[in-house]
């Protein structure tokens, strides 16, 4: 038996990295493929008009000079 060669501390190492496979395109997550315009949902848009419009009660209220409405105390 041959005594193993220990590499010397000078001595350069080469390291090979595989590369990556490409991705299967036909697995790729269904919702990643809903790109696209970008819009608000219907809920969101809902929520939006209610808004808007407790805003304009709230202008209309102050120019009629009557005082602000009680805050809700339903979760208290």
């Amino acid at each position: 038996m041959m005594p193993s060669a220990k590499p010397s501390p000078d001595a350069v190492q080469t390291v090979s990295i595989m590369a990556r496979k490409p991705r299967n395109p036909v697995a790729r997550s269904p919702l990643l493929r809903k790109g696209g315009v970008h819009r608000k949902s219907r809920s969101a848009e809902r929520m939006q008009s209610k808004r808007e419009l407790k805003e304009e009660a709230e202008d209309e209220r102050e120019k009629q000079g009557e005082p602000d409405a009680e805050p809700d105390s339903e979760g208290q």
